[in-house]
């Protein structure tokens, strides 16, 4: 986004996957660190989401959708990147710093911000 940039970043997504949106999933501890639960991204009987806390990854051996937790905020909550970054932020309590902003990026960070506060 036009002259923006997050940083810290890392810190966000370093944080424990289970206190982020996957806990919806009913995740469970399997062999070794991974965790297996019902896919958020489609109907299923048998859990074929799979997440690696270690490398910070998720898959889904059933629909085949994979990521880190920005790409999963950004889907399950329908958010760009900046946005998903945003969010992670504000639920671990993660102070971002941002670059200079151009006016009109500006304004659109300020206009999700009133959408968030009215869904809220």
């Amino acid at each position: 986004m036009h002259g923006q940039r997050v940083r810290r970043g890392r810190r966000v997504v370093s944080s424990p996957w289970r206190e982020s949106g996957i806990r919806r999933c009913a995740l469970r501890r399997t062999s070794g660190s991974r965790f297996t639960g019902r896919c958020p991204f489609h109907e299923e009987r048998t859990p074929s989401f799979s997440v690696n806390p270690v490398e910070k990854l998720y898959y889904c051996f059933g629909c085949g959708k994979g990521g880190d937790i920005i790409r999963f905020v950004r889907e399950t909550e329908n958010l760009d990147f900046v946005g998903a970054v945003e969010w992670l932020a504000e639920r671990f309590r993660v102070q971002l710093e941002y670059d200079e902003l151009s006016p009109q990026v500006e304004e659109t960070r300020k206009r999700r911000e009133r959408l968030f506060a009215l869904l809220e």
